[in-house]
């Protein structure tokens, strides 16, 4: 069913309005959310410097460099909350927008409401969509890069599309360089159609070209910091099972809340079976790397976390959402009431009907998660919480202007988290004294401190500290408190 597939029109924007109009509530109702761990590593450590120094740095693999090049202008603008999620939240209309029109393509105005609800309504979604880190950009240009693939005949030579696959080619490999997990399978998907509809070794050659060209912009892109970037590559590479595992464990999680949705699915194939010609390239272009990024990574070991698979997430909306718009327009063909606006209508519903009830529970449920003490996974991740890093620190610097001598004690992996907001709030980890004084102790710690380590970090034992009483409690972090001041052998 095309209905609504022609140029867009009033009545096109004002379905895209109704159908992303709830997902970008949820984006902006955490755009002042404080940074997590990798969050505040990424703006402490990248955003916070020179883009000089920012595309010829790769210490670590956080430094998503193309992302950390566009949040820069943002993170000079106010090292805010608010300034440094603006990027993200752009990200997610852009996003959404990309998905709307692909999924118009492949099925009219229907299907493009329902997939938009069904992409932007997905937990994994709201997850990433709002961090400050390059998987946002990553799940903007993957729809994208799709979108403009299929935009023309493949093979045809049109320079317009081609100057277009290769800027945007190269620059989804620029955010992250494991975004060749999807670029390969789009590029593969574009060369076969070219093969396909013309049989010319020409087209197919044409075809190649502009792909080869993103992957040798981006190498160049990259050469800077290229023997980092082998480097960090090699270090976190997977082995094939583990490689599996995260991929199928990040699906699974990206279907969680909408199970009841999968139903539509076989409806959904059954009309690709008869589907007109001319959507078959678009749909195969959206649907290879879905089916080809876990098997490529199984093989290459290049995926060792699972959130690398966050650009699928809008081409997995799209798929379900165009097989929910098929499924429900035979229903509503069969009782004699279908047309694209009846259509549109019953699939947002059901989106809605499925996915709210889940979305509106989900920080209640994940605070009980982290209590719990249960490792973090691609549907349960802390950034989308609301716990609160900068509570501790303004907590802190109420004891340091009441000129208590403190010491703040904490693992090393809180650093980058703590240590951001405690920097931000100009309060140093301990105040001014003799080693020989006694201090106020505070430990701050997670769901499931780590006593044993903070202990021997900071020569005290572990008895003395879980008998201090808890301070302060901000959702994540507790500070708990020494009741008298003690003496701190390893200052």
């Amino acid at each position: 069913m095309h209905g609504f597939s022609g140029p867009l029109t009033e009545s096109g924007l004002f379905w895209f309005a109704v159908s992303a109009a709830v997902p970008l509530a949820f984006s902006v109702s955490r755009i002042n959310r404080d940074l997590w761990y990798d969050e505040a590593y990424t703006v402490g450590s990248f955003a916070a410097q020179p883009i000089g120094t920012i595309v010829t740095s790769y210490p670590a693999p956080n430094n998503h460099i193309l992302f950390t090049v566009l949040l820069r202008p943002f993170y000079l603008l106010s090292d805010s909350e608010i300034s440094l999620r603006l990027l993200p939240l752009l990200c997610a209309l852009g996003t959404l927008t990309c998905v709307f029109a692909l999924a118009r393509r492949l099925g009219g105005t229907p299907a493009a409401v329902c997939a938009t609800a069904v992409s932007g309504l997905n937990q994994v979604f709201l997850n990433y969509t709002m961090q400050v880190r390059g998987y946002t950009l990553s799940m903007l240009l993957c729809p994208l890069i799709v979108m403009i693939a299929g935009s023309r005949p493949p093979g045809d030579g049109s320079k317009l599309r081609t100057t277009a696959i290769v800027l945007c080619g190269s620059a989804f490999l620029y955010v992250l360089p494991s975004n060749v997990l999807f670029l390969a399978p789009i590029a593969a998907a574009s060369v076969l159609c070219a093969w396909l509809t013309t049989r010319r070794p020409i087209a197919v050659a044409r075809e190649c070209f502009p792909w080869v060209l993103a992957l040798v912009v981006a190498a160049a892109c990259y050469f800077p910091v290229w023997q980092d970037l082998v480097r960090a590559g090699s270090n976190r590479r997977a082995t094939p099972d583990v490689a599996l595992w995260t991929g199928a464990e990040f699906i699974a999680a990206t279907a969680r809340d909408q199970m009841p949705l999968l139903l539509a699915v076989p409806g959904g194939l059954a009309v690709l079976l008869r589907r007109a010609a001319r959507t078959r390239p678009s749909l195969l272009l959206t649907a290879m790397p879905i089916v080809a990024a876990i098997p490529l990574a199984t093989v290459s070991g290049v995926a060792p976390f699972a959130r690398t698979y966050t650009p699928v997430v809008p081409l997995l909306g799209i798929a379900l959402g165009w097989c929910l718009t098929m499924t429900v327009s035979i229903v509503l063909q069969f009782a004699g009431r279908a047309s694209p606006a009846r259509v549109a209508t019953v699939g947002l519903a059901l989106v809605m009907l499925v996915s709210l009830p889940r979305l509106t529970t989900f920080e209640t449920r994940l605070t009980s998660y982290v209590r719990s003490g249960l490792r973090e996974d691609p549907y349960y991740v802390y950034t989308a919480g609301r716990f609160r890093p900068s509570a501790v620190a303004a907590f802190i610097a109420g004891r340091a202007r009441a000129r208590e001598r403190y010491i703040c004690c904490f693992t090393n992996a809180d650093q980058s988290n703590l240590g951001y907001y405690l920097t931000r709030y100009n309060v140093p980890y301990r105040s001014a004294g003799a080693p020989s004084d006694r201090w106020t102790v505070y430990v701050i710690a997670g769901a499931n401190p780590d006593y044993a380590t903070i202990a021997a970090k900071h020569g005290l034992t572990t008895e003395l500290l879980q008998s201090f009483p808890l301070a302060i409690d901000t959702g994540y972090f507790r500070v708990f408190q020494s009741p008298v001041p003690i003496p701190v052998p390893s200052l």
